[in-house]
């Protein structure tokens, strides 16, 4: 198959310089898995499009020298994890190879260097003599983690040119059952099994050495860099289309049939189902990726939000056990597109959808409604006419979004209630509500309203 497929000239840095299909003979572990692995993830037949959800998780190997012109050597390349690697080096005239490093760590001196693909991405540098010594940035892990709190990975670029002005990473250290630790998106090589949550910042770069590893990572994932789907170098590679930036608009627009979604928790929303997501725009403001651009997608992508007045998705949630382009994904995963330049601005709002999201994809509930254990609530006439009169009589203040629905699910009308401490009056009139049955809900407090 790939003697009669493969294109004539496109390998040639093996040992005989061969320019035509002769070299398949010779060209090791490495390069082979590579062509089957490549070839099985952008075939579209739909019986290998079924396979491809129970493939291992694939990680990047980046494979460097310490010197400019080191001779013939493997090409960097993503493989399962489990599969069999043979890295090669033929060093070049007048060079002397010393050793190959395995992220920072001597491995081998021999030309020939074979190890089992790790659950992580990794870095292969051949050592030569004379060249400078190469580091592989670390991050430092805490010897040991606070108990009782859930464990989120921070990711970040540090030396980021709106790194300062991240709003988000002091937000999330301020709630005391957090622990938030930063590590820097330069780094590929961080154990991150001892997190409950990765969070990917904005400021990380697409081609950041640590998005190779994350892709595939069994963690549940909260992302704001939108821009890691498309294909370039380090990305994933999940699409080639559908991704962009807004450059007016500051309001999302949440689906009617997500109005509820624990995200949205405490969010004031503006019009019934807007959120106001930056109170203003630098040079850009949202950023959003559309669900059907994703290769040879399955399982279940969601829609949450869009960029108001566009079809362009800037909210997305991602069921695990879903596979996008033969990656499956291993827990949930949700993308909330910020911009950069704008991302210093998000609102009050903003802040809560993705507090709200972290404990979601943590499996913490932030839907506790006071509403309901500690109130009397009535709503009169029943069925109504003119007008429906909702009472709450409360212990204490609170804010709870009261939302009505017709019998065919669809948000009719959506507001949020600050209640007093005490008795509270809400009418509301029946202009926007046609003869029927409705589902009234407030909290976790639900009932039916019949108007005439």
């Amino acid at each position: 198959f790939f003697y009669n497929t493969y294109p004539k000239g496109e390998y040639t840095n093996y040992p005989n310089g061969s320019t035509d299909n002769t070299h398949f003979q010779e060209m090791g572990a490495l390069t082979l898995c590579r062509f089957i692995i490549e070839e099985l993830t952008a075939n579209k037949d739909p019986y290998i499009s079924a396979l491809q959800r129970y493939m291992k998780p694939i990680y990047q190997v980046t494979v460097k020298a310490n010197i400019d012109k080191p001779g013939s050597i493997t090409t960097s390349a993503k493989f399962p994890v489990g599969a069999p690697i043979t890295a090669k080096v033929l060093p070049a005239s007048g060079t002397t190879f010393q050793s190959w490093n395995q992220d920072g760590l001597q491995k081998s001196k021999t030309t020939i260097y074979r190890f089992t693909m790790p659950a992580k991405a990794t870095t292969l540098t051949a050592m030569f003599e004379g060249g400078s010594e190469v580091t592989t940035p670390t991050t430092i892990l805490p010897t040991s983690f606070p108990e009782g709190k859930k464990r989120i990975a921070y990711i970040t670029d540090p030396n980021g040119a709106t790194y300062s002005s991240d709003p988000i990473q002091p937000m999330l250290k301020k709630y005391d059952d957090l622990f938030v630790w930063e590590i820097a998106s330069s780094n590929s090589t961080v154990d991150l099994s001892a997190f409950d949550l990765i969070v990917i910042s904005e400021e990380t770069a697409s081609t950041a050495p640590i998005m190779a590893m994350l892709e595939g990572l069994a963690k549940p994932m909260l992302s704001m860099k939108v821009h890691g789907y498309k294909n370039a170098d380090g990305a994933w590679g999940w699409a080639t289309t559908g991704y962009g930036d807004n450059t007016t608009e500051t309001n999302l627009v949440v689906e009617n049939r997500f109005i509820n979604h624990p995200m949205f928790k405490d969010v004031t929303f503006i019009n019934g189902n807007e959120i106001k997501m930056v109170n203003e725009i630098n040079s850009k403001a949202l950023t959003y990726m559309n669900p059907e651009s994703f290769i040879d997608a399955t399982g279940v992508i969601s829609s949450i939000a869009n960029i108001k007045g566009e079809e362009q998705v800037s909210i997305l949630e991602i069921e695990a056990g879903s596979s996008i382009a033969g990656t499956k994904i291993n827990e949930r995963y949700i993308q909330i597109g910020l911009n950069s330049s704008s991302y210093a601005n998000i609102t009050v709002d903003g802040l809560s959808v993705i507090k709200n999201a972290c404990y979601y994809l943590m499996g913490e509930s932030t839907q506790t409604s006071s509403i309901y254990k500690h109130s009397l609530i009535s709503l009169y006439p029943n069925p109504m006419t003119e007008h429906v009169t909702i009472q709450i009589e409360s212990d204490h203040p609170t804010k709870e979004r009261l939302q009505i629905t017709n019998l065919l699910g669809e948000c009719i009308y959506v507001e949020q209630l600050l209640i007093n401490s005490g008795s509270n009056i809400f009418t509301l009139n029946k202009d926007f509500m046609k003869e029927g049955i409705y589902i009234v809900q407030l909290g976790k407090y639900r009932t039916t309203l019949m108007v005439k």
